[in-house]
């Protein structure tokens, strides 16, 4: 499940899906279910067309009037709708800014409820001594979470059970995104926000609904979700991705133009079956970025061509 709309978005869905269409595994013909919650912002005639020919069934519903200015709820709503629409024992819902790497077989559920990351960053988390303290405690009032759990993040910090709600995979008799699609409205109506806003208000949310329903997680694998974030070592990054050890890579806005990444020394890239140069292809081809990865000649002239730009631009004003 896939939340579609038109711009960057509807974009990144088809990447999305022609990812998983490549190297999806055992998953990798799986349905693939799209939805346009908001009104005036359905996909174009050519992102359908594409989607047509991945096998990808879009939806376009006016189903977010509540909060349309708050971008993320569509992932709530995308939720809930497929929640109610779907026969599929498992659904697994993905952020449209990511990229299908490798075989997805942690996501096919058997003892646990749902598989889910850790968030990369505590972010507006708590470990109940901090400003977010009270926010939680009054989440969890809301919420009705009877047990508190913690997690431990990278930094061997811990905090309250928090979630990342890019990637979730869940069975889909718990009626998990119905309960998360209330819990979220409540939140909204008592007007209950973090100290620093309402930026990933709907994630909370989720990990608290996780917390009251008291569901088993499968906690994914850290190639499952990859972060590239600021803090991401990229050499790292693009070593694991050429080697297969990234299933699900997270790319946020990283791979949008004018953005171009110089490839590091010591990155193996294979000429005839590079990881990498299928993404660069594929965000060319969906209108994402007409050039990402440089390597390090092609880096070295690109910087020399801007030093020389700005010193003809220079010349000519003056």
């Amino acid at each position: 499940m896939i939340c579609s709309e038109k711009g960057m978005l509807e974009k990144k869905s088809v990447l999305f899906a022609k990812s998983l269409r490549k190297f999806g595994g055992t998953l990798k013909d799986s349905p693939i279910y799209s939805l346009a919650p908001r009104k005036g912002k359905n996909i174009s005639a050519n992102t359908l067309e594409l989607f047509n020919k991945l096998n990808v069934s879009h939806h376009y519903e006016h189903l977010n009037d509540k909060y349309e200015t708050y971008a993320f709820a569509n992932k709530i709503i995308t939720c809930a709708y497929f929640e109610k629409q779907l026969e599929e024992d498992i659904l697994i819902f993905c952020d449209s800014d990511q990229l299908v790497l490798g075989n997805l077989d942690e996501l096919i559920l058997a003892k646990e409820d749902i598989a889910m990351q850790h968030v990369a960053l505590k972010g507006i988390g708590t470990n109940g001594k901090d400003e977010n303290a009270n926010y939680w405690e009054e989440l969890y009032r809301l919420t009705h979470v009877k047990k508190q759990s913690y997690i431990t993040l990278s930094n061997s910090e811990k905090i309250l059970q928090y979630y990342n709600a890019g990637l979730i995979a869940a069975k889909r008799k718990l009626g998990l995104f119905e309960k998360w699609n209330k819990n979220f409205g409540l939140v909204m109506q008592n007007q209950l926000k973090p100290t620093k806003g309402d930026f990933f208000l709907e994630q909370s949310v989720l990990s608290a609904t996780i917390a009251a329903m008291e569901l088993s997680v499968k906690v994914l694998p850290n190639g499952y979700n990859y972060h590239l974030l600021k803090e991401t070592n990229i050499t790292e990054a693009f070593t694991k991705i050429e080697y297969g050890e990234i299933n699900l890579l997270h790319y946020h806005t990283n791979f949008e133009h004018p953005i171009q990444l110089k490839i590091p020394k010591g990155v193996p890239i294979s000429k005839d079956n590079s990881i990498l140069n299928w993404i660069n292809d594929k965000l060319m081809d969906c209108g994402i970025n007409d050039r990402l990865f440089l390597t390090e000649s092609e880096s070295t002239f690109n910087l020399k061509k801007k030093e020389l730009q700005a010193l003809f631009d220079k010349k000519t004003n003056t």
